[in-house]
């Protein structure tokens, strides 16, 4: 009985002895593959921000190659993979441009011009400059080291706005306030006063270009006036305006539209109300001095009625065809937004209503942050 105890003792020993390299394999192996995951994600995390730092510096600085590579490169340095920053070279950070489909997803060209999209190919490999990771215990396996690649891309959408906002007579009359005929017909003549829907318009629009400059990227934007051909004395001088104009020409030096709004403010201005005039001199802007292949955007505000020609929803619809989305917003009480609404869903864009100053204000703000989109 002893000696079986012995044999079988023996047995345990050599069976021991001759799975334990096969458990300090299995071991090592488990060890080795979670450093692989964790060597992974580190690679992947440099590529997923180095692409998006590469895209936001190339939107903020107009399409600066360079700056956007060094952008990259500097992710690349700042954050470690096995324990060692990781050098990205120039072939490892493409441009192309990214376009929408119909059905909503981003397909990227590579090396197609202007660019909107960068990707980042981040590389642990015999050809990169720190080489494949090593493996704790690849020796017993026979691979010694490891090998990955990791890729990202981001871009950003390009945008072209044009404000095209009412300068009618009715612009002059107070947010809240009903004036009398006598008081509506004495503000024609006068400079906006600060109780007036056309100031609180111009402190709306001063946020929507704060919020566009806080934005990740830097959009071209323009604006047009409407009102209607008229001409009056004021103080004794005939005073002509013109049914639309273009005030500030599509530019990303947004101090453009704040000159021109303050412009505004301190000229005399009036007349009746022609949406579709000045619809049409913002969609022919876009036709001789937008860029191609831009999302190009109008938010249009009236605070009144079209009254003269034929309505806006037939230039709705030429801005459909040329690719023009046309945002529109109604600011009191007096506006007709079911035109209004006609004429944003034919152009696929939204309309709001704006009962007040404040309510106003966030309107612009919602617009300008919808039109600052990274693409991931």
């Amino acid at each position: 009985m002893h000696q079986k105890n012995k044999n079988r003792q023996g047995a345990i020993i050599v069976l021991f002895a001759i799975l334990l390299p096969i458990l300090l394999v299995i071991l090592g192996f488990a060890v080795d593959y979670a450093y692989m995951q964790k060597t992974r994600n580190e690679v992947r995390v440099i590529a997923d921000l180095g692409s998006k730092a590469a895209a936001d510096t190339l939107a903020r600085t107009g399409g600066d190659v360079d700056a956007a590579i060094a952008s990259a490169k500097l992710i690349g340095q700042s954050n470690f993979v096995a324990g060692e920053p990781l050098t990205l070279n120039n072939d490892q950070i493409i441009f192309g441009r990214a376009v929408e489909g119909s059905d909503g997803s981003y397909s990227v060209t590579e090396g197609q011009t202007p660019f909107n999209s960068v990707t980042v190919r981040a590389e642990r490999t015999a050809d990169s400059v720190e080489g494949p990771s090593k493996l704790f215990f690849g020796q017993l396996y026979g691979n010694p080291t490891f090998e990955t690649i990791q890729q990202a891309t981001s871009s950003f959408r390009d945008v072209e706005i044009i404000l095209v906002l009412d300068r009618s007579g009715s612009m002059k009359y107070d947010v809240l306030n009903e004036l009398s005929d006598s008081e509506k017909t004495s503000r024609f003549c006068r400079k906006p006063l600060p109780s007036s829907r056309w100031v609180a318009l111009n402190e709306a629009v001063a946020a929507f270009l704060r919020e566009l400059d806080a934005s990740q990227v830097r959009e071209k934007v323009g604006l047009v006036t409407f009102a209607s051909e008229s001409t009056r004395t004021c103080a004794d001088v005939e005073t002509t305006v013109a049914e639309s104009s273009l005030d500030s020409p599509l530019s990303q030096d947004l101090n453009l539209i704040r000159d021109e709004m303050a412009n505004r403010m301190d000229s005399i201005w009036f007349g009746a109300t022609n949406i579709r005039a000045g619809i049409r001199e913002a969609r022919q802007h876009f036709a001789s001095h937008g860029s191609d292949q831009v999302d190009k955007v109008i938010v249009c505000l009236t605070d009144g009625k079209h009254n003269q020609g034929d309505g806006p929803l037939g230039e709705a619809e030429l801005c459909a065809d040329e690719g023009i989305t046309v945002h529109t917003i109604t600011f009191s009480d007096g506006a007709n937004t079911e035109d209004m609404l006609a004429v944003a869903e034919e152009t696929g864009g939204s309309q709001s209503h704006a009962p007040d100053a404040e309510t106003l204000e966030k309107i612009f703000k919602r617009l300008a942050g919808s039109f600052a989109i990274l693409i991931e």
